[in-house]
């Protein structure tokens, strides 16, 4: 008797168990299928009911997007969050190899001082960059968006604390004794061994970099080189939104992040928690 309760308490409680990840994954996906489904209504069908089947206005939202020059700023936020991440990660490895691996005078304090700006936001520091980019004469151009999503504290640090367990200090020596310059070394080892937190950081840096409202809204002047973001926001006139063209346009800047979170998603977790335990 007492084992036949059991058996079916195991199996109540799986049931329980599979009917909860149910409930939650129809709420989290919800979001995202009205998301879709809006993206095909007029204004007048998003704004007077909701709509839970697809509509017949699919056609004239992709033309009203194309019409707002929707591709180009899809061009500008690809080129800007790509070159951007690629920055980011390159400059962020290279001062967390050289923070893991190279023993000097100050090393704790600059790994400090990395730590202690992680806690200082963007905003904090956003007029004092306008200054720098206005002095330069590079506002009004694509450079600010660029330049501002090229460091992160945040990835020096992933990075610093992954490579101190995945580079053994033994196979830099003894690349050093063959005859291995320092630069060589951080190529050949330092980059291939730190494969997941490198990922993470390139995709964290990429979303950063294409949701990046602020910057573009300040720096950004002319509609040739509006990112996606800004092109979502300006749709419609001074006496209309077009609601169903911009739920379209979310649609569609979706897909980037979905595409590259697909393809590295193993490399993502692992990325995510390097570094969390010492062995």
């Amino acid at each position: 008797m007492t084992n036949s309760r059991t058996k079916f308490q195991k199996k109540f409680d799986g049931f329980l168990s599979k009917l909860l990840l149910i409930i939650i994954t129809v709420v989290s996906l919800y979001p995202f299928y009205s998301l879709l489904i809006m993206s095909t209504h007029t204004n007048a069908e998003v704004i007077s009911r909701l709509n839970l089947l697809p509509g017949k206005a699919l056609l004239d939202n992709i033309k009203v997007i194309l019409k707002a020059g929707f591709l180009r700023s899809y061009w500008n936020s690809f080129y800007v969050a790509m070159l951007s991440s690629f920055i980011r990660v390159f400059v962020s490895a290279m001062a967390g190899y050289a923070l893991a691996i190279y023993r000097f005078r100050g090393r704790s304090a600059c790994a400090t001082i990395v730590l202690l700006t992680m806690m200082v936001p963007f905003n904090v520091s956003l007029v004092g960059f306008l200054i720098e980019m206005n002095t330069f004469h590079l506002t009004g151009t694509m450079w600010p968006l660029i330049i501002s999503c090229t460091s992160s504290s945040m990835g020096v640090y992933l990075l610093m604390s992954t490579m101190q367990d995945t580079v053994p200090l033994q196979i830099v020596e003894s690349a050093r004794i063959d005859g291995a310059g320092e630069f060589s070394i951080f190529l050949r080892f330092g980059i291939p061994l730190s494969k997941a937190p490198l990922t993470t950081l390139f995709l964290l840096s990429f979303i950063a970099s294409w949701n990046n409202f602020m910057n573009a809204l300040i720096f950004i002047n002319k509609r040739e080189q509006y990112t996606v973001p800004m092109a979502i926001f300006t749709f419609g006139d001074q006496f209309s939104s077009e609601y169903g063209a911009r739920m379209l346009a979310l649609v569609l800047a979706t897909f980037p992040i979905l595409i590259i979170y697909i393809f590295n998603s193993k490399h993502f977790v692992s990325g995510i928690t390097a570094g969390a335990i010492k062995s």
